[in-house]
């Protein structure tokens, strides 16, 4: 860990020389992010977000570019960034939801610029803050008193031998990876040795001491290798105090770092020592530390950061989010917010959570890594659960960016999305946003039921006709008995049987949006069976003809028959029947609307036969046979009454 009285150093330097820090009321969010054009050559991009209530965004902003140990580069590399025209941040309701009554209003101005960035050992930091957020966000503490950092880093090289001392305290040699040794001088100093994530070496009176990487293979890197060392001091030095890096190459004579390699007494701290295309097949790493005859043990020598890279150049973009933020979110409506990013260089992006920065303290940038100060969470909120505290959590899909979640109260509430590249299993970079968002009431809208209906009560076998009234835009869903679903508006149901029979149901969706149901009651009755019918057959023409029907419970009954014969009667008379009455007679039952089959009787009426002619051989004596005669009639038997 770096130390106190550094990270104070560093803010009051930062003070007189860092022209990034703006206050600018009711920001709202942001983004920084960078594209490589080739021949050192990026352009940046700032986003900012405010309120149309606040302060007016500012003309310019000023990037601060900082080196691997987070000191500014001399001559410095700052530069302005112009603003560019200001938009609003349009309204996107979710579906199934009106607008709400008072609308948020936030803009966004976007400043950018293309400037020459030369590589350097460990890369560059990239900084831009500005203070204040507004007050009255719900989910961290002091909302109106603190601001945003706006971060992106440019790694230039890759790593190949890094030493940063993360040991434990009082080590002094390293036999590991990246190995190490340290020689004392014939007066040795207090201590030499590790402490805090840095080799310290406490001062005594004409102290020395040697610091020696172990010898780095580099004959894989073609175009050679850079070099890095953070060095610092505490204490006043005087002369004939000094530290001085050094780098042997192919087991040749230390040479001294171009840059900052002879630190003479009370020399400025932090400095970033550097070498650069060093070719070889092996490079070692000396860092020598002497003092002066007044040397008490409050003069202290410091130093990490001890690196080697590849000096084959890493051009590289940093993602960049595809969509503008959301101008608010619907209160208790579920939302599903695109945070996906593109990479130009089609790098694996994956995105996370984080808690988003603060303007104050300024960053550290321990191991080259920028250590913001967090914004500070009401308790319960978190970076997992910035809407409610302390859940239902947001779910932030690693691989394509998607925020989904529910808001249950309104209010404003700040997030913070990250979205790291990675190249060849490599962190290259990451972009943050930060991004404070309005929840609101967003009246549901929700089609009306559609009117049903039905042409019910029908029997077996028919054709059920199902309608709803129309909904403008709308596409339906009916669901009922027998497993039915429909998407027509108007289905039927052919041929339906008694499984058909039940309770409806239909539904209007406009734009995705599901209506009330409406709801129809369908009665589909059985076929009774056919009546078995019967008759007096055969008869004489002149005689009544008796028909009958089995009985039906609740039937009615329907006769027709010869000599356009009806009857709604279940047992009806033919009074006196002639011979045109003869012939099938049909009857059928209906019960509840639902005629049965026709039963049948087949009723014969026989013609009356003409009067046969009568004779006798009368007059005749007594005791004489009486001879009576009879026509002949066909098919006929007689019957012959007279006196006596």
């Amino acid at each position: 860990m770096k130390k106190i009285y550094r990270q104070f150093l560093f803010f009051v330097l930062l003070i007189f020389i860092l022209p990034n820090k703006i206050n600018a009321s009711h920001i709202v969010g942001g983004a920084l992010t960078y594209t490589y054009n080739g021949a050192n050559n990026y352009t940046v991009m700032l986003k900012l977000y405010r309120d149309c209530s606040g302060i007016a965004f500012p003309a310019n902003v000023t990037i601060s570019v900082f080196q691997a140990n987070g000191t500014l580069f001399a001559p410095s590399r700052n530069f302005i960034m112009p603003g560019g025209p200001i938009i609003n941040i349009p309204a996107v309701l979710p579906p199934c939801a009106t607008s709400p009554s008072v609308i948020p209003c936030v803009e966004e101005r976007t400043y950018t610029l293309s400037v020459n960035l030369a590589p350097s050992p460990g890369g560059m930091h990239l900084l831009y803050a500005l203070c204040c957020r507004n007050p009255s966000i719900l989910n961290i503490t002091t909302p109106g008193a603190i601001g945003e950092t706006f971060y992106a880093f440019i790694p230039c090289y890759n790593n190949v031998w890094i030493e940063d001392f993360v040991l434990p305290n009082t080590t002094t040699v390293d036999i590991g990876p990246t190995a190490w040794t340290r020689t004392m001088g014939i007066v040795p100093p207090v201590t030499a040795q590790v402490n805090n994530g840095q080799f310290e070496i406490v001062g005594a009176n004409n102290a020395s001491n040697e610091w020696a990487s172990q010898i780095i293979p580099i004959g894989a890197f073609p175009l050679g290798v850079n070099l890095s060392v953070n060095a610092d001091r505490l204490g006043v030095m005087e002369g004939g105090d000094s530290l001085q890096i050094f780098y042997r190459l192919n087991g040749g004579p230390k040479t001294l770092f171009p840059v900052n390699g002879q630190l003479l007494g009370n020399f400025v701290t932090p400095a970033f020592a550097t070498a650069t295309g060093l070719i070889g097949t092996t490079i070692q790493i000396c860092i020598r530390s002497k003092h002066n005859a007044t040397s008490p043990a409050s003069e202290i020598y410091l130093f990490d950061m001890v690196s080697v890279y590849n000096n084959a150049f890493v051009p590289n973009s940093n993602p960049s989010f595809n969509n503008l933020p959301p101008l608010f979110v619907c209160s208790t409506n579920t939302f599903a917010l695109n945070q996906s990013a593109t990479d130009l260089d089609g790098d694996v992006l994956v995105y996370s959570m984080y808690t988003p920065y603060s303007d104050a303290p300024i960053p550290t940038y321990s191991n080259n890594i920028a250590i913001m100060t967090p914004v500070t969470w009401v308790p319960a909120y978190s970076a997992n659960s910035p809407f409610n505290s302390p859940a239902p959590s947001v779910t932030l899909n690693p691989g394509t960016g998607i925020m989904s979640g529910v808001a249950l109260t309104n209010g404003q509430f700040v997030f913070g999305v990250k979205c790291q590249e990675w190249r060849g299993g490599v962190l290259l970079s990451e972009t943050t946003r930060d991004y404070e968002v309005n929840t609101v009431t967003c009246p549901p809208f929700v089609p009306p039921p559609p009117v049903v209906g039905a042409n019910t009560p029908l029997c077996v076998g028919q054709t059920l006709s199902l309608t709803a009234s129309p909904v403008a835009g709308a596409t339906y869903t009916w669901t009922g008995p027998n497993g039915f679903t429909s998407a027509l508006q108007n289905p039927t149901i052919p041929a339906v049987t008694l499984l058909a029979s039940g309770v409806y149901s239909v539904q209007a969706i406009v734009a995705g949006c599901a209506g009330l149901i409406g709801t129809v009651s369908v009665v589909v009755n059985p076929t009774p069976a056919a009546p078995v019918a019967g008759g007096t057959s055969p008869i004489c023409a002149g005689q009544n003809i008796n028909l009958t029907a089995s009985l039906i419970a609740g039937a009615t009954y329907s006769w027709t028959g010869p000599n356009t014969f009806t009857s709604n009667i279940q047992n009806p008379t033919v009074v006196g029947a002639g011979t045109v009455s003869a012939g099938v007679y049909s009857v059928n039952a209906t019960v509840l609307g639902c005629k049965s089959p026709n039963g049948t009787v087949n009723i014969v009426v026989n013609p009356l036969p003409a009067s046969p002619l009568a004779g006798a051989n009368t007059p005749l004596c007594v005791g004489q046979t009486l001879s009576l005669t009879a026509s002949p009639i066909a098919g006929a038997t007689y019957t012959w009454t007279g006196p006596n």
